[in-house]
């Protein structure tokens, strides 16, 4: 099971996911499950099987326009997915987070292969506020809503600490955050987990909030362009 978290303030969208490929609760690789998307003006998070996150994640990058996102991707999710998702769970199950930013300001939303209470499948539902899984304490999730703009990491770590934590996550390896605002997308480390390779994911491992890595502590350099000669 991974982690997804999607949060949404006044100034950005926000979506975060774990790096873990797991068996069970044995972590076989670490894969990227976050995805930038600037042409897209939106950052996509998912969970599920590999294989099929990755075609869908191809699949959005070919898109021309964010509306595409609505209009487009939940009928074509369903046209390829209704059925195997019934026949193979296991291998179709997913759920795609979107953090996006657009003329109305920064949204949320998730389609998911599975049915939710007011939540169809292959559907874009959008939210406010926040949206997690696996869940996470209601408390929690308004700590993280409120710091989330201004300390990513300070705000995200707990909330991947306690999925972790949970009866038959493999949440691990690392976790990583992309802000959309109306700046752009930003994409941040918030912290990573000491998982090895083919060995089982301890889910007290690496709990709690790390200091900053160091190449946040570097002074950013002057693009060129912000030089002046007279």
């Amino acid at each position: 099971m991974s982690a997804l978290v999607l949060l949404l303030t006044d100034e950005a969208a926000h979506v975060a996911t774990d790096a873990a490929a797991s068996i069970g609760r044995t972590m076989f690789a670490k894969i990227p499950k976050l995805f930038p998307m600037p042409h897209l003006g939106a950052a996509i998070g998912v969970r599920g099987h590999l294989g099929t996150t990755r075609r869908i994640v191809h699949d959005i990058y070919q898109f021309g326009a964010q509306s595409e996102l609505e209009t487009v991707l939940p009928g074509l999710l369903q046209a390829r997915y209704r059925v195997l998702a019934r026949l193979l769970r296991r291998r179709y199950e997913f759920d795609i987070g979107i953090a996006g930013f657009d003329d109305n300001g920064p949204w949320i939303g998730l389609i998911s292969s599975v049915a939710r209470p007011d939540h169809p499948a292959f559907t874009l539902r959008k939210f406010d506020g926040g949206w997690v899984s696996p869940t996470v304490k209601m408390l929690t999730l308004e700590i993280a809503q409120a710091l989330v703009d201004t300390d990513p990491i300070g705000a995200l770590c707990p909330v991947l600490d306690e999925q972790r934590q949970q009866a038959g996550s493999a949440i691990g390896g690392l976790g990583q955050v992309a802000s959309v605002s109306a700046s752009g997308i930003v994409t941040r480390l918030v912290k990573t987990y000491p998982d090895k390779l083919l060995q089982g994911v301890d889910p007290a491992a690496g709990i709690g909030t790390p200091e900053a890595p160091e190449v946040f502590k570097v002074p950013q350099q002057k693009r060129a362009g912000d030089y002046r000669t007279t």
